[in-house]
């Protein structure tokens, strides 16, 4: 299966950027975890579907197309 790539830049609702934040990725209109990566492809999914931003509030994570 191919991965797609998903990035973004993690703000405030001021818009400010945030360092360190936590982001949980779920399935579309569900509060069920999405399986997410770290990698465009081989590796185990990412624990809890969880990922951090970085120090310039920047974040990614790849998912499969299905």
């Amino acid at each position: 299966m191919a991965r797609q790539l998903f990035e973004s830049t993690l703000t405030d609702q001021q818009g400010h950027v945030v360092v360190g934040g936590s982001i949980t990725v779920y399935l579309t209109g569900t509060l069920t975890a999405a399986t997410i990566y770290s990698a465009s492809s081989g590796g185990s999914a990412v624990t809890g579907s969880k990922v951090t931003s970085g120090s310039d509030g920047s974040y990614s994570f790849w998912i499969d197309e299905s």
